[in-house]
């Protein structure tokens, strides 16, 4: 199953990248989807995954009302704006899930910022694709709603 989320945000992309790849760690200072969020290091980093070498950091830890994971940046490019994170701990209907954030300039200060998810239900729930797609959609289009607020005016709304 995959999602594509994009909005258009008037700030700089640069300053956009900055708190999505820099801040990577910060998501909960501003959107309110996430209740709590740190940088994890490479000891917290669990067997089988491999993390971007050039990355600022290895990953995250978040805490949602549905679940506590680990994000943990798989691929990175400063210079194309894009990273990848793969969720690890994931809730027990998902074998697998990931995230491709990019941040594309549309003038000096516009950018396009692109959320592209991917995810494997486990056997039966796959069944249940068309209604994980618009849960999906609607929470990581709020992220991106939120993150458009932060970016433009530095304001968190609860």
């Amino acid at each position: 199953m995959q999602v594509r989320i994009e909005t258009e945000i008037n700030a700089p992309a640069e300053t956009v990248w900055n708190i999505l790849a820099h801040q990577f760690g910060d998501i909960a200072d501003w959107s309110p989807i996430v209740k709590e969020s740190h940088v994890i290091d490479a000891t917290e980093v669990p067997a089988g995954y491999v993390t971007a070498p050039n990355a600022p950091v290895p990953g995250r830890s978040t805490t949602t009302k549905v679940a506590t994971l680990k994000e943990i940046i798989t691929a990175y490019h400063e210079e194309k704006m894009e990273l990848t994170f793969q969720g690890a701990g994931l809730p027990p209907i998902f074998s697998f899930a990931d995230d491709k954030q990019s941040v594309l300039a549309i003038g000096p200060d516009k950018c396009v910022v692109a959320f592209d998810i991917r995810m494997e239900p486990r056997g039966p729930f796959k069944l249940l694709n068309p209604v994980l797609k618009r849960r999906f959609t609607s929470t990581m289009g709020g992220v991106q709603r939120d993150l458009k607020r932060f970016a433009e005016n530095g304001k968190v709304v609860s």
